[in-house]
């Protein structure tokens, strides 16, 4: 996956052509394009936008910098195949967004919550806060689950 040093907006590009490697920018390599494409659409969503404004240099006329250090230390989780399915199924921008961005509202919060709740209790969680735990853990122990 290619991708810019500068950019007005998240621009990453697939392709198995390897004499591309050359591209002036950045390259991610994966020997699964499943997982590349999964990691595509997250790194093309808001969150990851808001995360590098917020992070990396700013340039002129509202571009940002996507050097290797930004990028790498964006936090990614675990997905489990059905997440990576759910992810790829989805086409447009604004769902690949509504799937992955931060609730601004009690009211978002309380439907990703819900949402969570289609999940088996051995999926692992990775709160902003303290270090990971299982959906069942948080079922048994956290009272906005109950």
């Amino acid at each position: 996956m290619l991708f810019p040093y500068i950019a007005e907006y998240p621009y990453f590009v697939i392709s198995e052509d390897k004499d591309l490697l050359f591209y002036n920018g950045y390259a991610i390599v994966c020997d699964d394009l499943q997982k590349l494409k999964v990691l595509q659409k997250i790194l093309r969503s808001e969150v990851f936008w808001y995360y590098i404004k917020h992070t990396s240099k700013p340039y002129g006329s509202n571009y940002f910098a996507l050097a290797k250090n930004y990028v790498k230390n964006f936090g990614l989780i675990e997905l489990s195949g059905e997440q990576e399915d759910k992810i790829l199924s989805l086409r447009s921008d604004v769902e690949i967004n509504n799937f992955v961005k931060v609730p601004k509202s009690k009211e978002e919060l309380e439907k990703s919550i819900k949402w969570l709740l289609d999940y088996e209790d051995d999926t692992i969680l990775y709160p902003g806060h303290y270090d990971s735990t299982t959906l069942g853990h948080e079922r048994k122990n956290n009272p906005y689950l109950k």
